[in-house]
Formats: C-alpha cells, sequence, structure tokens
C-alpha cells in the first residue's frame, strides 16, 4: 500500500470520526418523553446535574389541546398514536415540558433505543458516565409541579439563562395568562408578573433580537406559535384571541391544579 493510499485512509478514518462525533450526542440536558401502554414517562438526562431523572405519569387526566379536553393518561398511546409533535404540546401544556426525544412502544434504556437517541458516541459517553451519577426515579404528584419540574425536568440551559418574562393575556378569557405562566417556571423561565389587557389578536413574544438569549425566546416562539416581534428592555409574552381559539383554552380547559 503506498503512500498516498494510506493516507487517503488517514483522511477518510479521521473525517469518519469527527462526522459520527458531530453527529452524536454531545453532553447537553436531553428531555425524553416514553409512550407505552403500561407506562409513560418523563426523562431528563442532565451531566450538568450529575443526574438521570425519571417521572412515571400515573392516574391522572392530561389536557390534549387543539380541543379534545381531557383524557386518562391510560389512553394517551392512542391519542398522539404516531405523532409526536401532539405528544410535545400535551407534556407542554400540563407540565412544562418539551421532550426531544419521544419514543414509542420502547424502552429508552436499552442499548438499542439510547445508540438511535444519541449516537454511537453519545452512547459510549453516556455509559461511562453515568455509573457515577444519581438515578432519581419517581411517581409524578400533581401537588409538586412547582417543585418537582424546574429543579428535576427544566433544562439547564434555560434555567441558567436566568430569562425573566411578563405575560400578558389579551384574550379576553380568565385565568389562561396564569395557566401559561406555571408552565413557562415550569420549563425554566422565571415569570415576573401576570397581567390583563384589551383583547388583541395575535400572540406575540416580545423580545431583543441580539440578545444572547434569543434562540431560547425563539424556540418558545415556536412551541406557542406566536409571532417574534423584536424589542429591547423586558421580554414579554402578550397572549391574544386568535392563541386561545386555537389551542381552545376556554372550551375544553377546567383548570384543576
Amino acid at each position: 500500500m503506498n503512500y498516498k493510499v494510506k493516507l487517503v485512509i488517514l483522511v477518510l478514518v479521521i473525517g469518519g470520526g469527527f462526522l459520527v462525533n458531530k453527529m452524536s450526542w454531545q453532553g447537553d440536558d436531553l428531555a425524553i418523553l416514553s409512550i407505552n401502554s403500561d407506562k409513560v414517562e418523563m426523562v431528563n438526562i442532565s451531566p450538568s446535574r450529575g443526574m438521570v431523572n425519571s417521572y412515571e405519569i400515573q392516574n391522572m387526566d392530561l389536557w390534549i389541546p387543539n380541543g379534545m379536553g381531557w383524557y386518562p393518561v391510560s389512553r394517551l398511546s392512542l391519542i398522539v398514536k404516531d405523532d409526536e409533535e401532539l405528544a410535545r404540546k400535551v407534556f407542554f401544556y400540563n407540565f412544562g415540558f418539551w421532550p426531544q426525544v419521544v419514543l414509542r412502544d420502547k424502552s429508552w434504556k436499552d442499548n438499542l433505543s439510547l445508540w438511535k437517541m444519541l449516537g454511537p458516541v453519545g452512547w459510549l459517553r453516556f455509559r461511562l458516565l453515568t455509573d457515577q451519577w444519581l438515578w432519581k426515579k419517581d411517581v409524578l404528584k400533581i401537588d409538586n409541579l412547582v417543585e418537582v419540574m424546574p429543579r428535576d425536568m427544566a433544562q439547564t440551559k434555560i434555567l441558567e439563562a436566568d430569562i425573566r418574562i411578563n405575560v400578558v393575556n389579551a384574550s379576553g378569557k380568565n385565568g389562561l395568562g396564569n395557566m401559561i405562566a406555571d408552565r413557562l417556571e415550569w420549563w425554566g423561565l422565571m415569570v415576573t408578573s401576570v397581567q390583563t389587557r384589551e383583547v388583541e389578536d395575535k400572540c406575540r413574544i416580545y423580545f431583543d433580537f441580539k440578545n444572547k438569549n434569543k434562540e431560547i425566546m425563539s424556540f418558545l416562539a415556536k412551541i406557542l406559535n406566536c409571532e417574534k416581534i423584536d424589542r429591547s428592555g423586558q421580554v414579554e409574552l402578550v397572549l391574544g384571541q386568535e392563541y386561545e381559539e386555537m389551542i381552545k383554552y376556554s372550551q375544553t380547559y377546567v383548570r384543576s391544579f
């Protein structure tokens, strides 16, 4: 084998290894929603905390946005089917939890699932690191969401961003602002106030496009399907009438926690 062939092989090996590593889990928090016929589980793999937190959802009703109303968690698998986006919305609007990965009818802990989620390098990183971590498993209880969700399930990068946001209910429907404010705090933001204004049409989120946290705010706008508006100063979320009609809050939601 001549020198040029060896050099080409070396370049391919190095380039392939770099690509495989780049496509693998890099060690950020990873939020997983696992839906099986007999168990629904929220998981947060957090290297910064040195923890794997998992909570089973049992014996409770979940609110399905967009007009479906309340259903027992045991029927979740039948409701969401293969609609991962609907599954994400269900868990955001119930728990302020937005999973990056939605698994159906698989154990998230088996090697095949981890390999697919994390990639080969990420799988190896996970296996090497997590032996020394704290593994916490519990059943989620409605009465301690305020404590549990930001502490164990919120993404570290969102918590560390220390984003303060003002929520404005301009939908004309009582309670919507407080409901969304709860979910934002469970997601990892700090809600500084909840206000009510005259009815407006659209959902808008105001933030500085030059701010270092613009990616988080842009992602929140995507979750809520809100218009982004560039403005310096206080981050503000305005919930208009069209937003309330989209999620069917007043038609199907009755506040229970």
